[in-house]
């Protein structure tokens, strides 16, 4: 994840070329992912796909409720 982070690859006929960026765009870079894990994740706590609603109702059935998974 650091050379991801730190490092620009860029894709040449002759084959690829890597050069570290400076302080400022790795910080770029950092901010950049960190807004992009928090906005995949707050979209995926705000409107949850039919699977994860059942996997949330199973683990408030498990550990909440103390009941059977299979009702």
């Amino acid at each position: 994840m650091e050379d991801s982070l730190c490092k620009r690859v860029i894709v040449t006929p002759d084959g690829n070329i890597t050069k570290p960026l400076d302080p400022e765009s790795a910080a770029s870079n950092r901010d950049a992912l960190a807004k992009t894990v928090y906005s995949r994740l707050f979209d995926w706590y705000v409107n949850p796909t039919p699977e994860t609603k059942m996997n949330i109702l199973t683990i408030i059935r498990q550990k909440l409720l103390c009941l059977p998974q299979e009702l």
